[in-house]
């Protein structure tokens, strides 16, 4: 009985990976067509509004009790990490850079997440989880490969600061499973967005991003709004939910997954054209992320 309410948590936690890389993927898309209209600082905000707007309802309508404590102020502040941080500098570095570079930078994350954890955490992978995760970043850069400039790929500063954002993110999954220890996923993303917030709202009243804030766009607000809502709402929500049952290790393979839903939505939102090599490359990012969720149902299985 106990080895089957763990295998439904864990199926259930898959599936909430699956929902927030799809939400990542598809809103990441969203948000480059939106800069064209509203500069990154104005357009994180917005999302955050919105993305702390739908958490803090949806905790009221749930009846979720916040009882303040050190540990859910030490908790909130994760969210200066991701998505402050991190998305601060990944959306500067997306207006300047293709949206391709980006994706292809963020597959990184998952090997960073590896690094980190054992470094941090002495969360060693086995050897298995670690050739799903190559098998994953070598399907991206298949997919990716078709859009890759004919010119020899140059680091610059746009390059520097999705590196740097997607770091920040990585540092967030390694520390968010302490926070959510007795805690309402729910609550907890609402607070992190909250403090994400706050963090972004203090920035942008900084001299040094004066010059960013620039105009918005009216008919752009909606699209940003929503954006919010799906890339830092359900997003990290149902992440959350997956660190619930999933090791960091496990779940971050399914961040491979983010630039196969980004590649469909470009598909079927923006007429973007997709190409046989694409296919062949998200089918082999499908085929790693199978493969380790395979191996953390066979670790999970051993341990019990």
């Amino acid at each position: 009985m106990l080895m089957s309410t763990r295998v439904s948590s864990q199926a259930m936690a898959k599936m909430s990976m699956v929902v927030a890389a799809g939400c990542w993927g598809s809103a990441t898309t969203m948000s480059k067509a939106i800069l064209e209209q509203v500069p990154p600082l104005s357009l994180l905000i917005l999302q955050l509004l919105a993305s702390t707007t739908f958490l803090w309802a949806a905790v009221l309508l749930s009846g979720i009790r916040v009882k303040l404590s050190w540990n859910i102020f030490a908790t909130a502040l994760l969210g200066i990490l991701e998505p402050g941080i991190a998305y601060l500098l990944m959306l500067y570095g997306l207006e300047g850079s293709s949206a391709s570079t980006a994706s292809l930078v963020a597959t990184s994350e998952p090997l960073m997440v590896l690094g980190l954890g054992a470094l941090l955490l002495r969360e060693k992978p086995s050897l298995s989880l670690l050739a799903w995760g190559v098998l994953g970043i070598l399907g991206v850069v298949v997919a990716l490969g078709t859009s890759a400039p004919a010119a020899p790929w140059s680091f610059g500063k746009d390059d520097f600061l999705l590196v740097a954002g997607t770091l920040s993110a990585a540092l967030y999954v390694i520390a968010s499973p302490f926070g959510l220890k007795g805690q309402s996923p729910l609550v907890v993303a609402a607070l992190q967005q909250t403090a994400g917030l706050i963090f972004i709202v203090c920035l942008s009243h900084l001299e040094i991003f004066a010059s960013h804030r620039g105009e918005i766009v009216s008919a752009a607000v909606i699209p940003a709004l929503l954006s919010g809502v799906v890339q830092y709402a359900l997003a990290f929500w149902t992440y959350l939910i997956a660190l619930k049952s999933l090791p960091v290790s496990s779940a971050s393979m399914y961040l491979n997954l983010i630039p196969v839903f980004g590649m469909g939505s470009g598909y079927f939102f923006l007429g973007e054209e997709l190409l046989p090599l694409q296919l062949v490359g998200a089918g082999l990012i499908g085929l790693s992320v199978f493969g380790s969720a395979r191996v953390a149902l066979f670790d999970t299985s051993r341990d019990s």
